[in-house]
């Protein structure tokens, strides 16, 4: 049985191939190469969780300035409460975010970063992804994936996306001033947006309504990390794609490369996109399930028993 390391390795790599050659990309966009910069948020807890969420997709904290095109937060770690008589239910947490603008297949530091961010012990949740920027959009670290922010009620929200929001409407929403164009990407205001809207949790309604804001699809991974009393409380996980189909011609094409796959046995679960799948073929990957147009699951996992729900919600 493959471990989650033997699953994650072969994605990983997979991946970089698919930044750097994209098949479907180039029949549907022109473009053949992700390389406007990659990153991923890393969330590693020694809960028992009975499942392992990997979310990966070719296509943070802003707390000092980028050196050589590079933003790290360092993880942080908090202890949960022992219980009486019951031992210890959560061991330490840890929570990592790394952003490059380098593509992520030239850039030495991938390898060695997205390999060392698991060791292997405890539950891993995460999203990987490789940005190809859509025309007329920054390229900077803010705008690079995973994009960062906070609920009013100090929640965090990462968001990783493949696709587009009409970024001008969702800035009017939020009535953002003069200038937004040029710091920040359609992804970025689309979860500023998002996380001042939601609550406690990402509900359907809320994806309803984000969706209302699609310009060409909505491929996405969307982890919210709750908090109760400063201390890790609760994660969710939402993941998905939908598309709008244009009639022109190329919706054959944009089945193919928005169709993203569940991947799903063994204890571990993974979201991959259709290039990384149907071209590269990662070893050791489980069975794999392409979601439908609209489809996408919601996860939520209590942080300090291990248990989750998973819901499936399909939009049209």
């Amino acid at each position: 049985m493959p471990s989650i390391l033997n699953v994650r390795e072969g994605v990983v790599n997979g991946l970089i191939k698919a930044a750097s050659n994209d098949p479907y990309g180039e029949r549907l966009y022109g473009e053949s190469s992700h390389s406007d910069g990659w990153g991923f948020v890393s969330l590693v807890t020694k809960s028992s969780f009975s499942d392992r969420f990997i979310k990966p997709s070719p296509a943070g904290l802003f707390s000092n300035p980028a050196v050589d095109g590079v933003t790290v937060e360092t993880p942080r770690v908090e202890t949960p409460p022992i219980k009486g008589g019951e031992g210890v239910i959560g061991n330490p947490t840890s929570l990592l975010m790394f952003k490059s603008l380098k593509p992520i297949y030239l850039d030495p530091l991938s390898p060695k970063i997205l390999m060392g961010a698991h060791e292997g012990q405890g539950t891993l949740i995460e999203m990987i992804h490789a940005r190809a920027a859509s025309t007329g959009t920054p390229k900077n670290i803010t705008s690079t994936h995973p994009v960062y922010s906070t609920t009013n009620t100090g929640h965090e929200v990462f968001m990783v996306h493949n696709g587009s929001f009409r970024r001008d409407d969702l800035a009017r929403y939020l009535n953002l001033g003069p200038g937004y164009g040029a710091s920040y990407n359609d992804t970025f205001i689309a979860n500023l947006a998002l996380a001042g809207r939601v609550g406690d949790g990402i509900t359907v309604e809320d994806l309803k309504w984000l969706l209302g804001y699609v310009k060409t699809g909505a491929n996405l991974g969307i982890l919210m990390v709750k908090y109760m009393d400063g201390r890790l409380s609760e994660v969710q996980l939402v993941v998905g794609s939908y598309y709008v189909k244009a009639n022109d011609g190329k919706d054959e094409a944009r089945d193919d490369y928005y169709r993203l796959y569940w991947c799903s046995g063994n204890g571990i679960n993974v979201y991959a996109s259709s290039t990384i799948v149907d071209y590269y073929r990662p070893v050791n990957l489980p069975n794999c399930t392409p979601l439908r147009n609209g489809e996408y699951h919601s996860y939520m996992v209590d942080a300090n028993t291990g248990k989750y729900t998973r819901e499936v919600w399909v939009l049209s």
